[in-house]
C-alpha cells in the first residue's frame, strides 16, 4: 500500500503542474486580478438575480416545451406533465459544467500542457461562476427558508410550470456530482485515451441521473 501511495504521489504533483500551467494566473498583473474578482462578482450577481429567473420563465412559456403558463394539463394528466420542461431544465441547469469540460479538456487535449489562451481561460472562468450561480440560485436558505420553490414564485413561474422546473433544476445537482466524476475519471486516463474517455464518459454522465432522477416525467414512476 505504501509503494501504491508513493508511485500516486508523483502522477497527482505532475498534474497539478500541469493544471498550474494551463491556468496560469500570473500572466495577470495585480491589477488584473483584482478586474477579474470584480468581474466574477458582477457576473454572478447578474447570473442569479437575472439570468437565472429569465431563464426559469422561458421554460414556463415556451411552446415547443409546452407552455405550462399557457397550457394547463387535463384532468387526470397532471402526474409527469411537461417532461419537456423537466428536460429544459435539468438541461440548462448543467449546460455551464458541460461547456466548461468540452472548452477546457477540448483545448488541453489537443495541445497537453501548454498554457490557455486568455480568451479560453476567461470563457471558462465565466462559465464556471455562471455555473455556481445557477447552483446558488436554488439552494436553500437557512434564516428564511427560501429556497427553489419560493424564487419559482417570485419570478412568476406558473402553477404547472413550478413543479418540473424544480425537479429538472433540482436533478441537475446530481448531475454535476456526475459530470465532475466523469471528468476526473477522463483525466485519470493516459494522454492518448483522456479524449476518447471524456467522450465516452461525458454524455453518460448528463444523461443517467436526468433518465435515472426523472421519476414521472421519463420513467412514469
Amino acid at each position: 500500500m505504501g509503494e501504491d501511495v508513493l508511485e500516486d504521489e508523483p502522477a497527482a504533483s505532475e498534474a497539478d503542474r500541469l493544471l498550474d500551467r494551463a491556468v496560469a494566473f500570473d500572466r495577470f498583473s495585480p491589477a488584473g486580478r483584482r478586474s477579474l474578482l470584480a468581474g466574477g462578482v458582477a457576473l454572478f450577481a447578474v447570473a442569479f438575480l437575472g439570468l437565472a429567473p429569465a431563464l426559469w420563465h422561458l421554460l414556463d412559456t415556451t411552446v415547443l416545451l409546452g407552455a405550462p403558463a399557457v397550457h394547463p394539463p387535463r384532468a387526470g394528466e397532471e402526474a409527469g406533465a411537461f417532461p419537456g420542461v423537466y428536460t429544459a431544465a435539468y438541461l440548462v441547469s448543467v449546460a455551464p459544467a458541460v461547456g466548461l469540460v468540452a472548452l477546457v479538456f477540448g483545448r488541453l487535449s489537443r495541445r497537453p500542457g501548454a498554457r490557455l489562451p486568455t480568451p479560453v481561460l476567461l470563457a471558462a472562468l465565466a462559465l464556471a461562476v455562471v455555473q455556481l450561480a445557477f447552483v446558488a440560485a436554488a439552494w436553500g436558505d437557512q434564516f428564511t427558508g427560501r429556497a427553489l420553490a419560493e424564487s419559482l414564485v417570485s419570478s412568476e413561474v406558473s402553477l404547472w410550470g413550478r413543479e418540473p422546473i424544480e425537479r429538472g433544476w433540482y436533478v441537475g445537482y446530481a448531475g454535476l456530482c456526475a459530470i465532475a466524476a466523469a471528468t476526473a475519471f477522463a483525466a485519470g486516463r493516459t494522454p492518448r485515451w483522456r479524449r476518447l474517455a471524456l467522450l465516452g464518459a461525458l454524455p453518460a454522465a448528463v444523461v443517467l441521473p436526468w433518465f435515472l432522477l426523472s421519476g414521472a416525467y421519463v420513467l412514469g414512476l
